[in-house]
C-alpha cells in the first residue's frame, strides 16, 4: 500500500472518515448503535457478521488503449464478497472487529491475451467499547493483490504489480490516553519496500497522536465506528483523525452527510429469507483530506431506531468506493446480517 500503484485496490478498501469547522475541540463520542439496546453496553455485548456482494462498474481507465482491467467477472458473474465480524472479548473487555474482502480480478491486453488472479484483503482489529470511546488497541491488514499499472503496458507482466503484505499497528497508551502507536510492515512479496533498505522485508515506524482537537480512530475500524455515532449528530459534517499506513501520516478525514431519507434494501436478517425491508437511512461522504489520497466513499448507514429495538443497529447498507486511475467504481450491497441481542 505505499507506492501509488497498490492504492487501486488495497487503498479501494480503505475507509476515511468524518467534517466541521472551527478551532475548538471536536472529539466524538459513541454509542452501541450496534446492539438491540443501544443504551445498555452490556458486559455480554453484541457479537454479529455481516455478508456484502461487492459488483465493479468500469470507467474510463486511463490505460484502455492497452490493456483492461475487469473485477468480479464479466458482466460481474463472479461477484467479490465482503464479510465484516464483531465479537465481544470478555477477558479484555474490548471488541475484536475483522473484515475479509476476495474478488477475482483479470487484466487483458489489447491482444487478447490475460491473466487471471483473486486479490484478497483481511483485517483485524481490537478497540475498547463505545463507553470508552472506541479507542483501538491494535491492527492487523494483510494484503495479496494484483494492483493495475498507470503504464502503456504491452506485456500481462507490465500491467500489474503482485502485492503481499502485512501493516500491523500496536498502539502505546499514556495511563488511559492514547499516546501513539508503532507500525510494522511486512513485504513477503518483495515488491513493496526498498530490498537495499529493507532486506529482510520489515520495517518499523513509531508515531504520535494528538487527541486534543479531533477522535482518534484506527483506519481499519472507521467504518464501524461511524455506527456508534447518533444520527441526530450525523446531522452536521464531522471529522476525525487515523494514521494512513500507506504514507506514513496522521490525517485529518471528513464525513459529509446528505439528507435522510427511505427506500428498500434487500437481503436476509438472521437466518430469514432474503426480503426487501424499508429502511430509514442517512447517506454521507467519506473523504480523507490529505491531498495525495482521492479516494471517495459514498455511504449509506441504517438510522438510529427506537432505544430498547434497534433492529437495523445502525448497519452499513451499501457502500460506493471509487479506484484510482479512472478504473471505476466498486458497490458493496448488503446481502446477509446476523446479529445477537
Amino acid at each position: 500500500m505505499k507506492k501509488k500503484s497498490i492504492i487501486a485496490l488495497a487503498l479501494a478498501l480503505s475507509a476515511t472518515a468524518l467534517a466541521a469547522c472551527g478551532n475548538v475541540n471536536q472529539k466524538l463520542s459513541f454509542n452501541a448503535n450496534w446492539q438491540q439496546q443501544i443504551l445498555n453496553e452490556s458486559q455480554t455485548a453484541s457479537t454479529e457478521e455481516l455478508t456484502y456482494e461487492v459488483k465493479f462498474e468500469k470507467a474510463s481507465f486511463l490505460q484502455k488503449d492497452y490493456f483492461t482491467v475487469e473485477y468480479c467477472g464479466k458482466n460481474n458473474d463472479t461477484p467479490g464478497s465482503y464479510t465484516t465480524k464483531l465479537e465481544y472479548l470478555p477477558e479484555g473487555d474490548a471488541y475484536r472487529y475483522s473484515t475479509e474482502l476476495k474478488m477475482d480480478v483479470k487484466f487483458t491486453l489489447a491482444d487478447g491475451q490475460f491473466t487471471a488472479a483473486q486479490d484478497v484483503i483481511t483485517t483485524e482489529t481490537i478497540f475498547k467499547k463505545a463507553s470508552k470511546d472506541l479507542q483501538p488497541i491494535s491492527s492487523t491488514k494483510n494484503v495479496v493483490c494484483h494492483s493495475p499499472n498507470n503504464v502503456a503496458a504491452i506485456t500481462l507482466d507490465g500491467t500489474y504489480k503482485h502485492y503481499d503484505y502485512q501493516f500491523k499497528i500496536d498502539y502505546n497508551y499514556d495511563g488511559d490516553t492514547l499516546s501513539g502507536g508503532k507500525l510494522t510492515q511486512t513485504d513477503r512479496a518483495g515488491t513493496l519496500l526498498d530490498k537495499k533498505a529493507y532486506p529482510d522485508g520489515i520495517r518499523t515506524q513509531e508515531f504520535g497522536i494528538d487527541l486534543k482537537k479531533y477522535t482518534y480512530l484506527d483506519n481499519e475500524q472507521i467504518l464501524f465506528a461511524i455506527r456508534g455515532i447518533s444520527s441526530s449528530t450525523l446531522a452536521g459534517a464531522k471529522k476525525l483523525n487515523t494514521y494512513n499506513a500507506s504514507l506514513g501520516v496522521v490525517e485529518i478525514n471528513s464525513l459529509t452527510p446528505s439528507t435522510a431519507a427511505k427506500t428498500d434494501f434487500t437481503f436476509s436478517l438472521n437466518g430469514g429469507e432474503a426480503k426487501a425491508h424499508e429502511i430509514d437511512y442517512v447517506p454521507m461522504t467519506l473523504k480523507s483530506e490529505n491531498k495525495n489520497n482521492k479516494i471517495t466513499q459514498s455511504l449509506w448507514y441504517a438510522k438510529s431506531g427506537e432505544a430498547n429495538n434497534n433492529v437495523y443497529r445502525n448497519a452499513l447498507l451499501k457502500m460506493v468506493v471509487t479506484m484510482h486511475y479512472g478504473l471505476g467504481t466498486l458497490t458493496y450491497t448488503l446481502k446477509d446480517a446476523k446479529f445477537s441481542h
